[in-house]
């Protein structure tokens, strides 16, 4: 099985700073409908330079108009208030420290362990007992 899933990674900026992801396309050409998951890691600093860019909006906006899974780590979680449509959406708060899930929607504040996040999502991709989204 191989997931597709669109990251958005931490940026740098001509130093390196963070960790990278590999991209298969830019943000600017990316479509919803290529990846299975859109997972948004925490870090201020690509979460700040995300709620510039109308390209990541766009993506957001994509997987959740689709209900495709989103994983929004920490910060991240804060790109939900850049979509009118998100709103009404459950999202995890400052204090929650288990991920919260909205349909196919997660998010996991800063204080939740990393790979709960990743576990949650996995869990709304499956459909069935040994099959994911992606199969």
């Amino acid at each position: 099985m191989c997931l597709r899933a669109a990251v958005f990674p931490y940026c740098c900026n001509g130093t390196f700073w963070a960790t990278a992801y590999p991209a298969y396309s830019t943000l600017s050409t990316a479509l919803a409908i290529d990846y299975d998951a859109l997972i948004v890691p925490a870090g201020n600093r690509h979460v700040e330079s995300l709620k510039n860019e109308v390209h990541a909006k766009r993506v957001l906006r994509a997987f959740l108009r689709e209900d495709m899974p989103v994983l929004l780590q920490g910060d991240a979680v804060a790109l939900l208030s850049l979509i009118d449509e998100a709103a009404e959406r459950t999202k995890a708060g400052s204090d929650d420290t288990a991920p919260v899930i909205d349909r196919n929607l997660v998010t996991a504040s800063a204080g939740s362990k990393q790979l709960d996040g990743l576990s949650a999502l996995n869990g709304v991709m499956a459909i069935a007992e040994a099959e994911s989204r992606a199969a």
